[in-house]
């Protein structure tokens, strides 16, 4: 998980840790607690009440968009299934992932050293990490390798889903070796 996503969440639990406490000590006749009343503590009594409005708002709102989040968002698989008339099979994202590396072997403009391949439902994305060795027609050079990539997937596969495939390129220009001499 990515830090800023684990200091959103726990921030979101520390909030809802003090809204929870709220409720525990305005409620603390039920269990015969012996905590003072909200409206005494000191310096916060007065606020308590504004705050367990607001911030229940704020829990309420934030539950409704985890929901719609929840159900909006689509599905990734680690595999797809073909049905044919002669029988099943079963493609994993590794054998795509092996098949991507395999077809992008024979291109020398750029060294691809890793793909990502992510299936859902009705489409495989593709993203392809590399360095590029030389700079002479790269946006041609690039768009003859993703469609080569997407024949050899749909042709070899059979996968009639949609490809999307995107190619990035983390160093554009090889460095020298060689040192200057003056």
């Amino acid at each position: 998980m990515k830090k800023k996503w684990k200091i959103i969440i726990t921030i979101m639990i520390i909030l809802l840790i003090s809204v929870l406490f709220s409720v525990l000590v305005n409620n603390q006749y039920i269990a015969n607690l012996n905590f003072m009343d909200p409206a005494y503590y000191p310096l916060i009594g007065q606020w308590i009440p504004i705050y367990l409005f607001w911030s229940s708002i704020f829990f309420i709102c934030c539950s409704l968009i985890a929901i719609l989040i929840i159900l909006f968002l689509p599905n990734n698989f680690t595999e797809i299934l073909l049905k044919d008339s002669g029988g099943k099979l079963i493609l994993k994202r590794e054998g795509i992932e092996g098949l991507v590396k395999s077809s992008v072997q024979e291109f020398s403009f750029a060294d691809i050293s890793k793909s990502k391949v992510k299936l859902s439902n009705k489409k495989i994305k593709i993203k392809l990490f590399g360095d590029l060795k030389q700079q002479g027609d790269t946006i041609e050079k690039t768009n003859e390798l993703t469609n080569k990539v997407k024949n050899d997937i749909q042709n070899f596969l059979g996968i009639t889903n949609q490809i999307d495939i995107h190619v990035i390129f983390n160093q554009l220009e090889p460095k020298s070796s060689k040192k200057r001499v003056q």
